[in-house]
């Protein structure tokens, strides 16, 4: 299907976009005219879905002197337990730009750079999509609509590319996080933790350990065998095969570390003490821990193991659980809570404790590393 909203052959009358702006192609938009549709649906209240695997976007924008530009497009995928997720393969002008993969429902921002050799005044950029995976909602049982259907994109936005070289902005420098492949408990609610600053805010240098991420980002591809990449760029996966890492003692000098953080690996690790007071020495003054465990409530719906999911789990946690282990492992004054989250958003308490928990089911702790006043607390 191609939708024309402005015929290319009329290329001088497209509207040429301003920077910074946006593209809107929900049904409400009157931004339409200089957009060229090309395998799209008509606009829904939502966005517009692919119609097919096959789909092209094309708009002008002004160029901007000296700067690259940088696209931030939000984009939901057609997901069904038949069809877990969509690859979706990204071109530029006819040149490859990148491959994403959405496995979780909702609208998600990706992001794109433009270099400034693309930049030329008034010429439309064309921006194309596979979508090898689309289906119909008529052929996974989920409804009557018979369009083979791939993505929907809301709005594109369009700005001036921030410098990713420096952390002095880290709101600027997560944008280039957008989309990235950590593991499948820390993507579900990734994108948002940019959107609301909580990475730049628990996240304020490079040196970052991940711990129970296999491998590091070297080459920027998911580790060998599986898994997800470390949490932000740069970052270090500290996991069982890290070279002089035995599970408990970290091989890093006291006080290196920006931040540690740790997703669904502390409830794996027998001497909790141990490892707690390891990411607390690692971590200079000023620094983060931050850690996320699955509920005893929502995700084991039991209060001791075994689990009824992860026969590797040796213990359970509520939200007074996993701040007493904390105390019980450092000193008094050693360092604050800043932040401590039971997440049970789009949670189906409806559901039987035999069917595995959907939505969120886990805690989020923040602790920041203080420097000890010279007193000490009372006994």
């Amino acid at each position: 299907m191609e939708q024309k909203i402005a015929p290319p052959e009329q290329k001088p009358n497209m509207r040429t976009m301003a920077v910074p702006g946006v593209v809107d192609l929900t049904h409400a938009a009157n931004r339409l005219d200089g957009v060229i549709l090309k395998g799209f649906a008509y606009p829904e209240p939502g966005g517009t879905w692919t119609e097919g695997r096959e789909a092209q976007i094309s708009f002008a924008f002004a160029p901007v002197s000296n700067q690259a530009l940088m696209l931030r497009l939000e984009i939901a995928a057609l997901l069904d337990g038949k069809l877990p997720k969509q690859t979706v393969t990204l071109s530029i002008d006819g040149i490859f730009a990148g491959t994403w993969i959405f496995a979780e429902k909702g609208f998600h921002v990706r992001p794109v750079s433009l270099p400034l050799s693309r930049k030329v005044g008034g010429d439309p950029i064309v921006l194309g999509f596979t979508i090898p995976d689309a289906q119909s909602p008529l052929a996974l049982g989920i409804g009557p609509d018979p369009r083979q259907l791939g993505i929907m994109i809301r709005r594109i936005f369009v700005s001036a590319m921030p410098d990713p070289g420096s952390y002095a902005d880290p709101n600027l420098a997560a944008l280039f996080q957008l989309g990235r492949r950590v593991g499948a408990e820390s993507r579900r609610t990734y994108d948002e933790k940019i959107g609301t600053g909580f990475w730049a805010r628990y996240i304020t240098g490079p040196r970052v350990l991940d711990i129970g991420c296999k491998g590091n980002d070297a080459t920027g591809a998911p580790p060998a065998g599986g898994g997800g990449l470390p949490v932000c760029e740069g970052a270090i996966g500290v996991d069982l095969d890290y070279p002089g890492y035995d599970g408990l003692n970290l091989p890093f000098p006291t006080e290196s570390q920006d931040t540690v953080y740790c997703s669904h690996a502390l409830e794996h690790i027998s001497d909790c003490i141990k490892v707690i007071q390891e990411w607390h020495r690692v971590t200079k003054n000023g620094g983060h821990i931050i850690v996320m465990v699955p509920h005893a409530h929502l995700y084991e719906r039991r209060m001791r193991p075994p689990s009824r999911w992860n026969g590797a789990h040796v213990r359970m946690y509520t939200a007074s659980s996993l701040l007493a282990e904390f105390e019980a492992a450092l000193a008094p004054n050693s360092c604050r809570v800043r932040h401590l989250l039971e997440d049970d958003r789009d949670y189906c308490y409806g559901d039987s404790p035999d069917l595995h928990p959907s939505g969120g089911y886990e805690i989020e702790l923040v602790v920041q590393k203080i420097i000890p006043p010279k007193w000490l607390v009372e006994v």
